[in-house]
């Protein structure tokens, strides 16, 4: 699954996929995400520099951070 745009509003997202979730751009950018939740398949690339959220951010599966994004 993936997010090539910024995703902003104050709302929880949970991604449940056996894949990949790819982060292309900016998370809670504008509005901040009230919590992002992944499962334990699968992975998530982190490409789009910041995640904002006023919540949890719980990654169960392995994570890969963009240089970018450190």
């Amino acid at each position: 699954m993936s997010f090539n745009g910024t995703v902003n509003g104050a709302f929880s997202l949970t991604v449940n996929t056996a894949g990949t979730t790819m982060f292309g751009a900016a998370v809670g950018g504008t509005t901040a995400l009230a919590s992002v939740t992944t499962d334990a398949a699968g992975s998530t690339a982190l490409n789009g520099g910041s995640i904002t959220t006023s919540g949890a951010q719980t990654y169960n599966d392995r994570r890969r951070w963009a240089r970018t994004a450190r």
